[in-house]
């Protein structure tokens, strides 16, 4: 019997990332999946010659993908081939109104004018201080547990700009949006916060920033 140092449940992206990543420190590892392929919700099928996605798709915020890579001895560019979706997404509104968002700041914001001019004015306000937190968080509370008011403390420690996030953790997702956009800007980004299993009224506001990074998230190497 093959006896191994870790088993690993799931073979979506995560479950293969701890995996490889675990594989890579000198672990013997197994991972398992209920399905006969692998890649969870990032990957589809074919059906009638026509393809379909098994998840939910979101366009991925680069850095920690770019981390995982360089810590198996390669990187993400020469792994998977990145295929630029423009618009990046479409949305439609209750009443029937389509809103398309391009894949660059300006059709952000052109597209944004259309909704409400206000709603424009304040996207780069939005996405300077979504790029913040996400620095931040990526450097805290992603990366280590915080379960307790000494763990919170050691991550105050780590990086002290945090102190300046800890409000969103005492609001909503759409309470955060709502300091920026109208509520029809603000409908048109729920969708993203399901993505975290709760209703924009219930998740946390530190995943707010989760709009921006699938619109424009950052995607330099140091930052992205």
């Amino acid at each position: 019997m093959v006896d191994f140092d870790v088993v690993v449940i799931g073979a979506g992206c995560g479950g293969l990332t701890a995996g490889a990543l675990l594989a890579a420190r000198g672990r013997s590892v197994l991972v398992l999946d209920m399905n006969d392929m692998v890649g969870g919700c990032a990957s589809g099928f074919v059906r009638e010659g026509h393809i379909f996605d098994v998840g939910a798709s979101v366009v991925e915020l680069l850095v920690p993908l770019r981390r995982a890579f360089a810590a198996l001895g390669t990187t993400l560019e020469d792994e998977v081939d990145m295929i630029l979706c423009d618009p990046t997404f479409t949305v439609i509104l209750r009443d029937g109104e389509r809103i398309h968002y391009p894949a660059s700041t300006e059709g952000i914001i052109e597209a944004l004018r259309a909704v409400s001019a206000e709603d424009a004015r304040n996207w780069e306000r939005f996405a300077s201080c979504c790029s913040d937190l996400y620095d931040v968080l990526l450097d805290t509370v992603y990366l280590e547990p915080m379960s307790t008011v000494g763990d919170l403390a050691r991550l105050l420690r780590r990086n002290s700009a945090l102190a300046k996030y800890l409000p969103s953790f005492l609001t909503s997702y759409q309470g955060v949006l709502g300091r920026y956009f109208s509520s029809r800007t603000q409908q048109s980004f729920a969708f993203q916060g399901l993505t975290m299993g709760l209703p924009p009224g219930l998740l946390p506001g530190l995943y707010a920033f989760l709009p921006y990074g699938e619109l424009q998230g950052p995607t330099t190497p140091e930052a992205g």
